[in-house]
């Protein structure tokens, strides 16, 4: 009987349903960089934006948000701003009870191209997290949108 239960307990933690974690809940990607750079004395002025679409299903869930911010200098704000920015992303993940499993940044920061114009001074980071028994993933690429603008994708997927 006991076998029984261990097995039905451990087919209902595989599958159980998805609920979003409260770090995916309450991620505010644009007032935590309003804030950073108000800390850093860095001018920013938000254009168009798309904050925090989402989808979830009884496997998972997605969020993404889209940021264009004006800058007086792209690449400053890529080299002060941003690393500060998954820093504190990262420690959000952690006071949630969370760990960071597994990380990746990189770019072209030399105001060259990638293989684009689409793509100038593209910078990304990137991490695995597990909080509780809910694995994720969370992408951000900032690149060049035109002069003086910068585009911001940030994309989390939770299973």
């Amino acid at each position: 009987m006991m076998a029984l239960i261990a097995v039905l307990l451990a087919l209902y933690v595989t599958n159980r349903p998805y609920s979003p974690t409260a770090f995916i809940s309450t991620l505010e990607e644009r007032s935590i960089l309003a804030t950073l750079c108000a800390d850093l004395s860095v001018p920013i002025e938000f254009g168009g934006t798309s904050i925090g679409s989402g989808n979830s299903s009884w496997s998972g869930g997605e969020r993404e948000s889209s940021l264009i911010l004006t800058v007086p200098d792209i690449k400053n704000f890529q080299e002060v701003v941003m690393p500060r920015f998954r820093e504190y992303i990262e420690r959000k993940v952690r006071g949630f009870g969370g760990t960071i499993v597994g990380q990746s940044q990189g770019g072209t920061n030399d105001g060259g191209t990638s293989n684009s114009e689409v793509f100038k001074r593209l910078q990304q980071f990137s991490f695995l997290y597990r909080i509780k028994g809910t694995r994720g993933a969370i992408r951000v690429y900032s690149f060049e949108h035109s002069e003086r603008q910068l585009r911001i994708l940030i994309l989390v997927d939770e299973h």
